[in-house]
């Protein structure tokens, strides 16, 4: 079910956020923050699309979003072919910078690898070597160990009853504090005795 604030203002819902609602939270951010404290944002397969991209040009925000092996797009003379298609010669974990690409009629620059059963395919503002856009988007896991962290293993934020916004958010930035300290304490004891991975991105 979808909830509103006191003003009127979506604040939970279901599913993938819309440009609008990414372009307010990263607008909240930058007026808290600064634009100066956005590196790079990454993003997962659903973060695509002409206004969206638009936006990040227009403000000058780098990126580095994952996008689907059946995307659409135009290469060199050929248009409305699936990017997958770029990547099908190369061998297990190989990649490859493609160079300037068109989607969603954007220009963007494109690289990818070939993964035991998909394809990991970067599209980036700026044209980066060495495979540098994977090892960037690699950093994202980093948020998804959050995540599973916040629902799952340690807080479960999903069993929380608290429904009032005020509320909700004291929780978040409770929770925020104890990730970051349990984050920091884990570094530390990392350096001691090396903590062994599960899961390995790129």
């Amino acid at each position: 079910m979808e909830k509103k604030d006191e003003n009127g203002k979506l604040y939970t819902k279901k599913g993938n956020s819309n440009t609008d609602e990414r372009k307010d939270i990263v607008d909240r951010f930058i007026k808290i923050f600064g634009i100066e404290r956005i590196e790079v944002l990454t993003g997962d397969r659903e973060f695509i699309g002409k206004k969206w991209f638009e936006y990040l040009k227009e403000n000058k925000i780098k990126f580095c979003i994952r996008i689907k092996q059946d995307t659409r797009i135009k290469h060199k003379r050929k248009a409305d072919i699936e990017v997958k298609t770029l990547f099908q010669n190369l061998k297990l974990n190989e990649y490859i910078n493609i160079g300037m690409i068109e989607m969603c009629g954007i220009e963007v620059y494109l690289t990818g690898s070939k993964l035991k059963k998909d394809y990991l395919i970067i599209v980036t503002d700026d044209e980066v070597k060495d495979g540098k856009s994977l090892s960037t988007y690699g950093k994202r896991w980093e948020i998804e160990t959050m995540f599973k962290a916040f629902k799952s293993q340690g807080f479960n934020l999903e069993d929380t009853h608290l429904t009032k916004k005020d509320r909700i958010e004291k929780l978040l930035g409770l929770m925020a504090i104890a990730f970051v300290w349990s984050y920091i304490a884990g570094e530390y004891y990392n350096e001691i005795e090396p903590i062994k991975l599960k899961k390995k991105i790129i």
